[in-house]
């Protein structure tokens, strides 16, 4: 069929029906006059690339055989067009989901940026932090007093019910001054967030920082233990 036409005043149609259309790429399909397509077997398009199946309520695309209300097959993550759904924001900005080749989930608010939040089977999330990826890498400094600088704080969510215990945190505005790039967000256009989980590199940083200035100060009290016992042997 290349094309149907239809007229009238519409209330002489009860229904339209489609059977067996090219050799089975639309199935059959009921159209009452309220134009609600009925299905009355699985709709397929193309044949299988986009599944409706009514007796489920599952849709498959790229899958034949939906097993879940939302069933997405695609392929491997090396292709170019590799991010299995794509969520585009007309303002700006493209955010992608997908599984990658070795089955964990990755969430990105880039989906050219090379960068993605990754999932484990055991509920752990990571950061994509492959030295392939990186360029002009240099020793993070200023580690300890960062750290001295943020101020840790107790408070209560203005709309936690009575009785929800106390939070444990930071002030974004106040890290802000402090780590920039460990804030997310626009304040003029929505709320701040803290990227608490890279807050362990300063952590980090600033232990070893201190640890080199024990360091050098164990160096120097032996090195003034030495002077002091040459000088008493002197006196003897």
């Amino acid at each position: 069929v290349s094309a149907v036409s239809i007229a009238g005043n519409g209330a002489a149609l009860t229904n339209l029906e489609a059977g067996d259309i090219t050799a089975g790429n639309l199935a059959d399909a009921r159209m009452p006059s309220g134009g609600n397509w009925a299905l009355t077997t699985n709709l397929n398009v193309d044949g299988g690339t986009l599944v409706v199946d009514p007796t489920n309520a599952r849709v498959g695309i790229g899958e034949a055989a939906p097993s879940s209300p939302l069933h997405v097959t695609a392929a491997s993550i090396a292709a170019a067009n590799n991010w299995m759904v794509r969520i585009t924001n007309t303002t700006g900005g493209t955010g992608g989901i997908r599984i990658s080749n070795d089955g964990f989930l990755d969430i990105t608010n880039a989906v050219q940026g090379g960068t993605a939040a990754r999932l484990n089977s055991t509920g752990v999330w990571g950061t994509f932090s492959d030295r392939r990826l990186k360029k002009d890498i240099e020793p993070a400094l200023g580690n300890l007093e960062a750290a001295m600088r943020l101020r840790p704080v107790t408070y209560a969510m203005i709309k936690d019910a009575p009785g929800t215990p106390r939070h444990l945190g930071f002030i974004a505005q106040e890290v802000q001054e402090v780590i920039p790039e460990f804030v997310m967000g626009d304040e003029t256009k929505g709320n701040l967030a803290v990227a608490y989980g890279q807050m362990s590199v300063i952590t980090i940083g600033a232990i070893q920082e201190l640890k080199a200035e024990i360091d050098a100060l164990k160096a120097r009290v032996k090195e003034l233990e030495s002077e002091k016992g040459l000088t008493t042997a002197n006196r003897n």
